[in-house]
């Protein structure tokens, strides 16, 4: 993608056409507003917005270009992304796959889960019955690893503990087990 794509659409930002599903919105080329985007893709409101910010600012300090990773640009106070970059880092990053908990799902169905994390306070809010470790505990063992999200399934991003559930159940089994 060359700087003629960039601002050969720029005069024309786009709104997601309403009933829009996520996919259907990444499959989208030209600009959209941000916020827009995150309305779509963050029904539930679980912070992916926030999280996006997170991830730009991180960007900026290593000294890369938000635009030239993922498409995202600023127009007088507006913030709008290129649904060309935008999309496939979207759907690259893990982090922004964050799922809402509820409580409704069998404890069995949310560990078996792939691509996604929980966040582990509403993981032990809703399922600390099936858990052998608090919150806290869980917090501290994660803190305490070298390598947390490979060793236990827990690590911390900015100041979120999140679960990688299928490495979460293989330690919690062989926690069980030991």
């Amino acid at each position: 993608m060359n700087d003629t794509l960039e601002n050969a659409s720029i005069f024309e930002i786009k709104s997601p056409p309403p009933g829009v599903s996520p996919e259907e919105l990444l499959s989208n080329r030209g600009w959209f507003y941000m916020n827009e985007v995150f309305q779509v893709l963050d029904e539930e409101d679980t912070g992916k917005y926030k999280l996006a910010f997170k991830l730009i600012s991180r960007l900026q300090e290593q000294g890369q270009d938000p635009f030239q990773v993922m498409g995202r640009k600023k127009f007088g106070g507006r913030v709008a992304i290129l649904m060309e970059r935008f999309a496939p880092w979207y759907n690259e990053n893990l982090l922004l796959k964050t799922l809402k908990l509820d409580g409704s799902e069998t404890f069995q169905i949310v560990l078996a889960r792939q691509d996604c994390f929980y966040r582990l306070s509403e993981l032990c809010k809703f399922y600390s019955d099936f858990l052998p470790y608090t919150y806290s505990i869980l917090k501290r063992t994660a803190d305490k690893c070298d390598n947390p999200g490979e060793e236990i399934g827990v690590f911390k991003f900015d100041t979120t503990y999140l679960v990688i559930p299928l490495r979460f159940e293989q330690w919690l089994r062989e926690q069980i087990l030991n």
